[in-house]
């Protein structure tokens, strides 16, 4: 397991979430001082709405950035912003009670945590929703796999690579897996080792998850084909972690960010 650390600016201020481009890795990130929090990309500088309470930041392509509330303020707020050269394009909304955003060419994926699913309001309650990548609704993962659908009561943890979704969600944690090729998916059932994981990456033809419920920042590969588990090593000293990149996690702390490569 590989560690790298990255300091991004030398500003005042905590780190809030980071992204980094899947091609060249170059980072956007926000920053929060004194209660105001600041988008930086590319040289540029954004002031965020004062409305923003639980930012996550997804780059969308090299030159367009992604800004979500993931936990706004009222239900029916707008809270993505889709900001290009410096400029809010668009706002509309994504729900609440999220849980990770992830997004490819085709899709804005975002899955949801119990506060999204039980709040009876609009598309949440499917766990898992699609949206086109200026914002638009396109179908929920309920509402798409009908009785093949897996309980989604909260979704734990879920990675995207380029042509499959991956998630676990609770309670009976079990491996989802959708190819967004032919919208089919393949579900695997998981040993209670991994089980709670809070973030998850393929590699290769295993899959790597990050601190399950019994072992606390613990990283373990789990080969899937053997139903075999090995822990590769700790991510500590941060705020959040989540699979970015096929065996790469993104780790952030208050002033830096860590990209952990296993495998």
């Amino acid at each position: 397991m590989i560690i790298k650390k990255y300091h991004p600016t030398d500003r005042s201020g905590v780190l809030v979430d980071v992204d980094v481009t899947r091609t060249k890795q170059k980072p956007c990130y926000i920053l929060e001082n004194q209660g105001e929090k600041r988008l930086f990309y590319d040289d540029i500088e954004v002031r965020l709405p004062s409305s923003i309470r639980h930012p996550l930041v997804r780059w969308i392509g090299d030159d367009r950035v992604l800004v979500v509330d993931s936990y706004p303020a009222s239900n029916d707020d707008k809270n993505a912003f889709l900001i290009r050269g410096g400029n809010i394009d668009a706002i509309f909304s994504l729900g609440i009670g999220i849980s990770n955003v992830l997004v490819n060419e085709k899709y804005i994926i975002v899955t949801y945590s119990d506060v999204g699913i039980f709040s009876g309001k609009m598309f949440e309650n499917e766990g898992v929703v699609f949206f086109d990548p200026s914002g638009n609704y396109k179908f929920g993962y309920r509402s798409k796999f009908l009785k093949d659908a897996v309980d989604v009561s909260d979704c734990y943890c879920s990675f995207l690579d380029e042509s499959k979704l991956f998630f676990m969600a609770y309670e009976n944690f079990e491996l989802v897996v959708v190819n967004l090729v032919d919208m089919k998916q393949s579900i695997h059932s998981t040993p209670e080792r991994i089980h709670g994981s809070s973030a998850i990456v393929s590699c290769g033809g295993d899959m790597v998850v990050y601190s399950p419920y019994d072992e606390p920042n613990e990283v373990i590969k789990w080969n899937l084909k053997a139903c075999l588990t090995e822990p590769l090593g700790k991510i500590i000293d941060h705020r959040g972690v989540r699979g970015v990149f096929p065996g790469t996690f993104l780790a952030v702390s208050e002033r830096a960010y860590y990209c952990v490569t296993v495998g």
